[in-house]
């Protein structure tokens, strides 16, 4: 998987997501920074350096992942509405509502369900806005069976449309080039068309626009557990809680692993007995602190036959995560890679000068790296 899954943009550096944050060390080109701890636990000389080094190794790295998980309706879910207004009807309880359903009514205008993860957080409008959140639009679209075309596949280059891919120049704003990555969607032409279609076809506006609270997203069909509102309620709060609809598989997947998840990914349920079930990854729900102090992340697995496990709520199983594999890298700690302002990366021999690298997988806090100045049992500063 490529590292651009686990870096965002923080400022001038791109930094590791989710359970790693990598402290950016500023270097300064041609000098090092750092002096290097002698056998006598002196640098150079000078007083006694407690900086801190990791080794360049090689070796194998993967993103594969086995977990426990628990088999059910999984987490209730809260679903709160994204916009403002009034709540005009809800489902009654025990209501199954399935992909592209009426999960509520605002002000008279339904509010469709649609799969996966993650919910709308800004408008989708402008033709080549890039994101997951336009991957999940258009998986969505195409599944309801309303034709999006060919999306640019990773690596190829469009011009960002939105807010976070554009510039701002002598107070002109301008798009930039823009990456795809893996997981990313792409508002073509042929995707706003067919939100146009979608709209018409639930009675709503066919402006090719989607905006905050215009659809609610949960990984599959669900059922409605608990009503927390009526109509007529004004739509700031709770509206409900829902289940899954089918049987699914929740992990509790510790920080360390969640660079191995990807929504839409795919998994093997081991069930009790040796059974084994083809499914998928359907949600990653963001790293959260639980009661025993541990940083998790909710993850919700669905089985491709659920019915054919014949099991009842609340028995554990085991869930593969499929994953990439890297034989015979070099790999340093995370926290060994410098970030630097043009978005290259290098590592920071305690006694010179800094060495460009190219990063590769990343898995457990480890990280691929490679170039001419890297070799293996490399002694490198890494950050705190």
């Amino acid at each position: 998987m490529p590292v651009d899954r686990f870096f965002a943009r923080r400022g001038h550096a791109r930094l590791p997501v989710y359970a790693f944050s990598a402290v950016v060390v500023v270097v300064a080109a041609g000098a090092a920074m750092y002096p290097h701890r002698d056998p006598g636990g002196r640098a150079n000389g000078g007083p006694a350096s407690t900086v801190p080094t990791a080794v360049v190794t090689r070796g194998d790295l993967s993103t594969g992942r086995s977990m426990s998980g628990t088999w059910g309706v999984g987490v209730p879910r809260t679903v709160v509405n994204g916009r403002a207004g009034v709540v005009t009807w809800l489902p009654p309880a025990g209501a199954t509502i399935d992909r592209g359903q009426v999960l509520y009514r605002l002000d008279g205008a339904a509010v469709p369900l649609f799969f996966g993860s993650p919910t709308l957080t800004r408008t989708l409008s402008d033709p080549g806005t890039v994101g997951r959140d336009v991957a999940l639009v258009v998986d969505n679209l195409r599944a309801l069976g309303y034709p999006v075309g060919p999306q640019p596949g990773p690596g190829a280059v469009v011009d960002g449309a939105d807010a976070l891919t554009q510039v701002s120049t002598d107070g002109e704003t301008r798009r930039v080039r823009v990456a795809v990555r893996e997981g990313d969607g792409v508002l073509t032409a042929a995707v706003i068309d067919a939100l146009r279609q979608w709209q018409r076809d639930n009675g709503l506006d066919a402006d090719g626009r989607l905006e905050v609270g215009d659809i609610a997203v949960a990984p599959g069909a669900v059922r409605v557990d608990v009503p927390l509102a009526r109509a007529g309620d004004a739509a700031s709060g709770a509206l409900m809680t829902v289940v899954s609809a089918a049987r699914v598989v929740t992990v509790r997947a510790p920080a360390i692993d969640v660079d191995a998840v990807r929504d839409g990914g795919g998994a093997i349920v081991r069930l009790p007995g040796g059974t084994e079930l083809p499914g998928r990854v359907a949600a990653v729900e963001p790293l959260g602190q639980h009661g025993d102090g541990r940083r998790t992340a909710t993850v919700t697995v669905v089985a491709d036959r659920p019915d054919a496990a014949q099991l009842p709520d609340g028995v554990e199983v085991t869930v593969d995560i499929a994953g990439r594999s890297r034989l015979g890298v070099l790999t340093v700690p995370v926290n060994a890679v410098i970030d630097l302002p043009d978005g290259s990366h290098a590592v920071q021999p305690p006694d010179a000068a800094p060495v460009a690298v190219t990063v590769g997988l990343v898995s457990r806090g480890v990280v691929e790296i490679s170039g001419a100045g890297v070799r293996e049992g490399m002694r490198v500063v890494a950050a705190p």
